[in-house]
């Protein structure tokens, strides 16, 4: 108690003489810190204490701030502010219940914002910031201090990574940017799944999928494809393989809701206000207490994640897919 009493009087002493060689701590040390910050209920002042003790700080950076909280299982940071000026970074109040090596990979995913923001060194394109960005949560070259994620945390980010690269546009001058350190990315990935037995070593044959049995016009036509925008969603916890729940308004036909296993590449964020295609036909399917209503239509990528399928230009809600 004495410790956590130093900090709150002179925080700036005690930094310097706990954190002048912070190498040398070890994570049972960090934690401790950490942990009565969070006893004081002193977010801000541990997430400050970390980027002081892993030298993440800048001088375009205006200092963190509260965001809500998505849920119990899933976090968000932000960096806010207009391009060439000062960022804040904004934290929900939960940030420190996650495990130690994903917040300060979130943490410096958000700092390295506040880098390429600053005047003079401005990266225009949000998806080569995106990019970067998630590259840096797998190389750490711009923060060499920083330990990796857990496997599961370090898939999500590199298949992140990979969406912001496609986004970049085909055969772009950005892709071809960064084309080598895509085939890094990509090599990591496959690392990742393998270890974590979810792809066959390249050794193993590979099944090749097969076209599906042949159907009549009649059969087509019992499918019922809508339009539809995404209004809500949040995490399902509980379940083998993560989903989020979303309801979704198809007009006319109303709101409906669905439970989609697609969290590999779209955050909530990324999917409020998200034009979709689903089946409205299939009868109501119980997953636990929830009712799933329609069945969101997306492409399965080599890795198994989730590309939703959606229309080239806003359609109105509720039409039909022929």
């Amino acid at each position: 108690m004495k410790i956590f009493t130093l900090i709150v009087i002179n925080r700036t002493q005690f930094l310097s003489l706990v954190f002048n060689n912070f190498v040398d701590m070890d994570y049972h040390a960090i934690n401790f810190h950490l942990n009565a910050y969070k006893e004081h209920h002193q977010i801000l002042d541990a997430a400050d204490y970390l980027i002081d003790s892993f030298h993440l700080n800048h001088e375009n950076f205006a200092g963190f701030d509260f965001r809500d909280e998505l849920s119990t299982n899933s976090i968000l940071l932000t960096a806010e502010g207009e391009l060439g000026g000062k960022q804040k970074v904004r934290i929900p109040k939960n940030l420190f219940d996650f495990d130690l090596s994903l917040v300060l990979n979130m943490i410096a995913h958000e700092m390295l914002h506040v880098r390429q923001k600053a005047p003079g060194q401005v990266v225009e394109d949000k998806n080569e910031r995106e990019w970067q960005a998630y590259c840096e949560m797998l190389f750490h070259k711009e923060f060499p201090n920083i330990p990796d994620a857990p496997d599961f945390n370090r898939k999500q980010f590199a298949l992140k990574a990979l969406e912001y690269y496609k986004r970049m546009g085909e055969n772009s001058e950005l892709q071809k940017k960064y084309a080598e350190e895509k085939s890094i990315v990509e090599k990591i990935l496959d690392e990742i799944l393998i270890k974590r037995g979810e792809k066959q070593p390249p050794y193993r044959k590979l099944i090749k999928m097969e076209i599906k049995p042949e159907i009549t016009w009649e059969d087509y036509e019992k499918i019922d494809i809508r339009t539809g925008t995404i209004i809500s969603a949040e995490d399902f916890p509980g379940l083998r393989n993560p989903a989020y729940k979303v309801e979704i308004d198809f007009g006319n036909l109303g709101i409906r809701k669905s439970s989609a296993q697609i969290t590999d590449l779209y955050s909530i964020d990324d999917l409020i206000g998200k034009q979709v295609l689903a089946v409205v036909n299939f009868p109501k399917k119980q997953i636990k207490n929830f009712f799933s209503e329609c069945l969101v239509l997306g492409v399965y990528g080599e890795n198994k994640e989730v590309t939703l399928l959606t229309t080239t230009f806003p359609t109105k809600n509720g039409m039909q897919v022929g």
